[in-house]
């Protein structure tokens, strides 16, 4: 009696090269997580300072590593407009990771 036998190759084994997938990173990572808050109605003649010392009492500002100064963006009006440089009354600040 014949036998037959059944080759069976491995997936790969004919010359194709079988491609691996990249896992996908999440995009989203606590490390690098920043925490901006943003407040509005400021007076218009606060100052980066007097933010900072208000809003340090809530949690710790982050400090930028260039001027080690706390990360607080008060918003501005532009220079060409009539109040061209003044506060507008609104602020981003920065806290540190908790």
């Amino acid at each position: 009696s014949t036998t037959s036998v059944a080759k069976t190759t491995a997936p790969g084994a004919l010359g194709t090269t079988t491609k691996k997938r990249k896992r996908n990173k999440p995009k989203f990572s606590a490390k690098h997580a920043r925490n901006w808050i943003y407040v509005t109605g400021l007076p218009k003649d606060t100052n980066e300072e007097e933010v900072a010392a208000y809003f340090s009492k809530v949690g710790i500002i982050d400090l930028d590593p260039e001027t080690q100064k706390p990360k607080v963006k008060l918003y501005r009006h532009k220079k060409g407009e009539e109040n061209g440089g003044s506060p507008k009354g609104d602020a981003s600040i920065c806290y540190a990771r908790p």
